[in-house]
Parts: structure tokens; sequence; C-alpha cells
């Protein structure tokens, strides 16, 4: 049975911001945000892979589904990742720490991207005669 289109689709918003969350730890990482999505087990990349699921999960409150369409993971395995972060993150103050200064980053980095969309997006004023 073939899955209509429908199954398949993520709001434009979410899949922006998304995106946004995937810079900004690739960035923190220092590597490129398709590092964290290619089939890959180095341990660098699969850490900012987690951190991105949890930070989905966790903070965006994406569903686990939205996540796996999103990073091409199965859903189970999206549950298995933001499960052991979730513990990592609440047992290491460190931990809390960093994941803060990537929401933090995160938030100034959304704002300024959605304030140039909408920039972009806002009909010129009319001039009149």
């Amino acid at each position: 049975m073939v899955k209509p289109e429908v199954d398949n689709y993520i709001p434009t918003v979410v899949w922006v911001t998304a995106q946004i969350m995937l810079l900004v730890v690739a960035r923190k990482y220092q590597m490129l945000p398709h590092h964290i999505i290619v089939m890959d087990r180095r341990a660098r990349r699969l850490m900012a892979r987690r951190t991105v699921m949890y930070l989905m999960r966790d903070y965006m409150g994406l569903s686990l589904i939205v996540i796996s369409k999103i990073l091409g993971r199965d859903h189970s395995t999206i549950a298995h990742h933001v499960m052991s972060m979730t513990k990592e993150v609440s047992d290491d103050p460190a931990m809390q720490k960093f994941m803060q200064e990537i929401i933090d980053q995160f938030e100034a980095d959304s704002t300024e991207a959605y304030e140039s969309i909408l920039a972009i997006a806002r009909p010129p004023p009319k001039v009149l005669p």
C-alpha cells in the first residue's frame, strides 16, 4: 500500500525551525549540518545527532515521527536517544549548561531568521501619488 503524501507532510514553519536547530548544533560541534544527518557512527557526529534529537523533542516539542522524518531515522531510534540524553542531561550540570547555550543561540538565530523572512514576505508600502 502506498502511503498518501499527507503522511510525509511537515509544516514549513516546523521544517525551517528544525533546520535552524540543525545549524546551531552543527556550529556548536564545529561540523556541517549534513554530518549530523548522514548514517555515520563517529562519536562526535553521533553526539551531535543525539543532541539534535533531544532538543527537537524536549525543547521544541516535536513528535518522534516528525523528528524521524527530518533526520531520516526510525522513530524508535529517536525515542532511544532522547531517553538516554534526558538521563545524561539530568545527571550532569555541565551538560545542562551546554544545552542551555545551544538553546540561547537557537533563540537568537531563529528570531533573526524569522525577522528576515518577514521582511522579505511583507509587501512594500504603497506610495500615494
